[in-house]
């Protein structure tokens, strides 16, 4: 039997003393405590009780009291010496009274506290702060001589962590929270059970054959003994109907883990599996596996999980690339950096949200730096096939090897493991990187790789997400040498030595995404939103991140001077879709010399002005769709950098006969160019479809249209580009780790200047229609989902957006509502600020 322990008390311990023994006895003045569900940090706990205003508000960060100095990664700096978060906090909760019939043996199990804890149970002192301790590290602590009749409360003492511990960081993403999230930041709960217990159970495959016609399955799982008494269990298998059983003796209070394979239980080989596949290139077909102990009898403990057959390899390609391969078949990964929030609260709604916009992006991947999400979210990928690259965090002690004290070591070590069993069965998993922005020593390493062999972790596993190589590993394939800053759409071709599209770019991008002027509003409000201020400032990162200065003079310098916040969001909005679009298809179309990109970063931990794809009001804009198109599973793109028009698969087919267009018309729309070919792609493959003229040639400012067709019509690709005779210049030698400085800027400034167009909406199948009736182009229209009192409705998912239509041109955009999320009332077209079209849906 599990009972999760959700709900808690929680107080700090100025208030109401540290004596655990009385704590954990007993009643106490709930008034004095304030209630709390898991996962919960002190100062997410006070924010819910309004003690503290929403931090997340305009200036209200600057209120809390214990803030680190600004701008400055906190884990690294002591707590202020008048912080309320210096001093201990306690954690209380109370176990209810077991079942008559409840299995007699109780563990509790904290998945993760920060830092480090006193446990106390009806007044013992059952583990010291030495015991538990480290962030990333689960606890298992069989309570039974500590139990009374009726209910028991439970003390923790939980102690924030110091700049020498290996906790949680920000780094430069967001601001640090000033209580460094100290609390239970992970779940908590009680497991009964008889008297052996059952724990970190593994599913494991291989396929040994190169036509993936078998697959030999093995299975792990480890035997408790509860007792002080020799203990002969009886450990049942079943695995797709099949059954097996196997005895096991165990030692009093005996730990063993035990395995099994296709000699023991014949279902563990398996002719003709059904194969897990990444998204877009196969199903995800999931098997179950379940365990059960029995002594004399009856039944001990039971577990059980679901696992994909799959094989997951990474290799280094003739130029020291990290290349993946899932079941011996190449895979470009293409995926973007995960945020929790930034008081590491749960909302199961908020989660779901942010993940279907993954997947609606097109993306394949997503990596975690430290704070993996829950396992509901794993197993969420898992369902789709959508991958997971997870590690450890960057920027403090974590990489402070030479200062590790001895305690360091083995909650490092420790933490690696944990974190390995709890991802280990999940398919959606494809590699550990234990380090992050530097490779760990020999004598760490070496520990690392131990436990990955201990662990028969098997997925890879990187020294690092740089490309620092180490004694004992070699090249790690990867590279992070940014940018983190703007760059033109221009560079990602252009550039031989960082981020341009060669390799595995760990993370990366362009730099500032600013929100849409609605969610603006709510972070600043109306009186500090324009001009940009302090405020701006706050809500923008850390270090070099600190402010926007070197992507606002390049918005201004190509864009023109913004005149007011509206025409400010518009240019941002431009330049974010188009830099994000050219990166994407950057790496498409060098495939497979490039063999990753991770955008850097996907979400924001909180409301921010750089960083992400959709904004923390889960609004998408022009970044996102940009993303979007470009990783289109058939994609027509223009290479910028190169000059030239490419098609992009990421089908597992041969495509059939396609017709490619390729038209370019000028700011009065007069044709300049025009090629017309048929073409066939390869199976994940790249087909050049022609060159095009000199830039100068074709006017200071004109637009490049795209469209890829089946021959029945049906358009499967278009894309849309604005062009400017003025290149881009960036200075590539001055470049450094996170900024790639111009020295000459396109210009799009008569973009200003363009006509409002004339615009027909209607319903469509699935969605509206969108058709351009005037004679003007209608330039970067954006569509919105409205509710009847014209407020925004979000998350809304278009099939496309901020689209450009020629005259007499005609879309068809589908538009679907988020779970949860009403069905729009209007969809409402606007551009630069300006509504020009509206439909009662």
């Amino acid at each position: 039997m599990i009972q999760e322990l959700e709900h808690w008390l929680v107080q700090s311990s100025s208030v109401v003393g540290r004596d655990g023994a009385r704590l954990s006895q007993g009643e106490v003045d709930s008034e004095r405590w304030y209630a709390a569900r898991l996962p919960a940090t002190v100062l997410s706990v006070l924010v819910a009780h309004g003690v503290y205003p929403d931090p997340y508000v305009g200036m209200n960060f600057l209120e809390l009291p214990g803030r680190g100095p600004a701008h400055q990664n906190f884990s690294n700096h002591a707590m202020p010496e008048d912080s309320p978060f210096r001093v201990p906090w306690w954690f209380r909760t109370e176990l209810e009274p077991a079942d008559a019939d409840a299995r007699p043996h109780t563990w509790l199990e904290l998945d993760g506290l920060n830092y480090r804890a006193n446990l106390y149970v009806n007044g013992a002192l059952v583990r010291s702060d030495q015991q538990l301790v480290g962030a990333y590290r689960a606890f298992e602590v069989l309570l039974d001589q500590h139990l009374a009749p009726g209910r028991n409360p439970v003390a923790l003492e939980v102690f924030p962590p110091n700049p020498d511990d290996l906790a949680i960081t920000w780094v430069d993403w967001n601001p640090s929270p000033p209580d460094k999230n100290l609390g239970l930041w992970r779940g908590a709960r009680v497991r009964r059970t008889g008297a052996v217990r059952l724990s970190h159970p593994q599913l494991l495959s291989r396929l040994p054959d190169a036509n993936l016609a078998v697959a030999e399955l093995r299975v792990f799982v480890t035997l408790e003994n509860a007792t002080h008494e020799a203990v002969t269990a009886t450990l049942r298998v079943s695995f797709e109907g099949h059954d097996a059983e196997l005895e096991v003796e165990l030692a009093p209070r005996e730990r063993r883990e035990v395995g099994l394979d296709s000699e023991t239980v014949s279902a563990l080989r398996l002719a003709r599996p059904r194969l897990w596949w990444p998204r877009g290139r196969g199903e995800q077909p999931l098997y179950g596996l379940k365990l059960s102990a029995w002594v004399r009898g009856e039944l001990s403990d039971r577990c059980e999980l679901q696992g994909g057959i799959r094989e997951v390899t990474s290799e280094l390609t003739d130029r020291e690339h990290a290349l993946f391969r899932v079941n011996k078949k190449p895979i470009l990964i293409r995926g973007g950096g995960w945020a929790r929030d930034m008081l590491l609260r749960s909302n199961a709604e908020r989660e779901l949200y942010e993940y279907e916009y993954v997947k609606d992006l097109g993306l394949n991947t997503i990596r975690f730096e430290g704070m993996v999400e829950s396992t509901q979210f794993l197993e969420r990928c898992d369902r789709d096939g959508m991958l997971v690259i997870a590690g450890f965090c960057c920027c403090d002690h974590w990489e402070k090897w030479d200062h590790w004290k001895p305690e360091d070591v083995g909650v490092a070590e420790d933490s690696l493991r944990c974190e390995l069993r709890r991802l280990r069965n999940h398919p959606s998993l494809i590699a550990w990187w234990y380090g992050s922005d530097f490779p760990p020593p020999r004598h760490v390493e070496e520990r690392y790789l131990a436990v990955l062999a201990e662990e028969r972790w098997p997925n890879a596993a990187h020294s690092s997400a740089a490309a620092k190589p180490t004694e004992l590993t070699g090249p790690s394939g990867m590279k992070m040498a940014g940018p983190y800053d703007y760059v033109p759409p221009s560079y990602w071709l252009k550039d031989t030595e960082r981020g341009g599209a060669f390799g595995f770019a760990t993370e990366v991008g362009p730099g500032p995404a600013i929100p849409k002027v609605e969610t603006l509003r709510e972070m600043f409000g109306d009186a500090r939103v324009w001009p940009p201020n302090e405020s701006w400032n706050l809500h923008s990162g850390g270090g070099p991140f600190k402010d926007r200065d070197l992507y606002d003079t390049a918005l201004a310098a190509r864009y023109g001077a913004a005149r007011d916040l509206e025409d400010y969001v518009h240019k941002a909005q431009l330049a974010c879709y188009e830099a994000e679009r050219a990166m994407f298809e950057a790496y498409g179309r060098r495939k497979y010399v490039a063999t990753g990109v991770i955008q850097w970063m996907l979400n924001n931990a909180w409301p921010s002005l750089i960083w992400h794809l959709w904004d923390h009001s889960l609004r998408a804009a022009g970044g996102y769709y940009g993303t979007k198109k470009a990783c289109e599973p058939l994609h027509i793109q223009y290479d910028d950098g190169e000059g030239t028009i490419s098609v992009v698969s990421e089908l597992t087919q041969r495509t059939p006969a396609l017709r490619a267009l390729v038209r370019i018309v000028d700011l009065e729309l007069q044709e300049r160019f025009r090629f017309e070919a048929e073409l066939t792609v390869e199976a994940d493959n790249v087909a050049q479809v022609c060159a095009l003229p000199p830039r100068e040639e074709l006017g200071p400012t004109h637009f490049l249209q795209l469209e890829l067709r089946e021959a029945d019509g049906r358009v499967r690709s278009r894309n849309f580009y604005w062009l400017s005779s003025e290149p881009d210049v960036v200075d590539h030698p001055s470049a450094n780790w996170y900024m790639a400085p111009l020295v000459g800027f396109a210009s799009f400034h008569a973009l200003a200047d363009l006509p409002e167009p004339t615009l027909a909406l209607e319903r469509s199948p699935g969605g509206v229609s969108l058709r351009n009736v005037g004679r003007t182009l209608a330039f970067f229209m954006e569509l919105r989902a409205l509710d009847r009192a014209g407020l925004e409705l979000v998350p809304t998912y278009f099939s496309d957006n901020y689209v450009s239509l020629l005259p007499g041109e005609s879309l068809d955009v589908a538009v679907r509502s988020a779970v949860g999320v009403a069905a729009p009332d209007v969809i409402a077209v606007r551009s630069r600020g300006t509504e020009l079209a509206r439909l009662q849906f």
